[in-house]
């Protein structure tokens, strides 16, 4: 190597290439059919949301019961027959467990709260690995609904953390901490699910039509 050759290698600058977002292609389904597949998935994730719950209570041994889509409870007013119930009181709220017993610990509470949350969390993140591994367009599609109605629940988050409900109010309550504590890191989580999930849908039109038929899916689910 020669000294001119030093130098015009001193001078050379690494070549800029434009950056491309992974763009991943969706069959293109009646609007119809995807509010009907986001009410049906967001209606498994629910299942599987309190199935989640319902097995730390086995593990410990609490015998839940499950109903359709989740443990049995009531809230407000009592069952008829108070046998097989169990009362529960939550900020002067009074509700109705069907379990044998309740957690006897604060770890039991918060566990059996978190694996819900933890389920849902794992449920947007699957669903955003199917949606930009899948080399199937239907399995894409699929994986992108899920990601949706598990990351769309984000949506919900300042009016249950201002009637302080849903798992996360419950979780600061038995930790003794602020809600902010518990349900800031996990909306991220979850928001995070479904922002990666729309990076890869290719046009603006197209993220609009697959969120907003996800929306109306997931809205079904909870006026159902």
């Amino acid at each position: 190597m020669h000294r001119g050759d030093h130098q015009s290698f001193k001078n050379l600058k690494p070549s800029r290439y434009p950056k491309q977002r992974i763009v991943r292609s969706l069959p293109h389904w009646p609007f119809g059919l995807m509010v009907v597949m986001s009410f049906l998935v967001r209606y498994l994730s629910v299942a599987l949301h309190e199935a989640g719950h319902w097995a730390i209570l086995m593990f410990y041994g609490r015998g839940p019961v499950m109903g359709f889509s989740g443990l049995i409870q009531r809230w407000g007013t009592p069952p008829p027959q108070l046998d097989g119930w169990v009362r529960i009181t939550y900020y002067g709220d009074e509700g109705w467990l069907r379990l044998a017993s309740l957690p006897d610990n604060r770890m039991q509470w918060v566990l059996f709260l978190a694996a819900g949350l933890m389920m849902t969390i794992i449920l947007a993140w699957a669903g955003c690995f199917v949606f930009y591994r899948s080399s199937s367009p239907t399995l894409r599609a699929a994986g992108l609904i899920l990601a949706l109605v598990n990351g769309l629940g984000i949506i919900l988050f300042p009016l249950n953390y201002f009637l302080s409900s849903g798992d996360t109010a419950f979780i600061a309550y038995y930790l003794q901490v602020s809600e902010t504590l518990v349900a800031v890191p996990y909306e991220i989580l979850r928001g995070e699910s479904l922002l990666i999930a729309l990076i890869g849908v290719a046009t603006w039109r197209e993220k609009i039509r697959w969120t907003g038929s996800a929306l109306l899916g997931y809205s079904l689910t909870i006026l159902v």
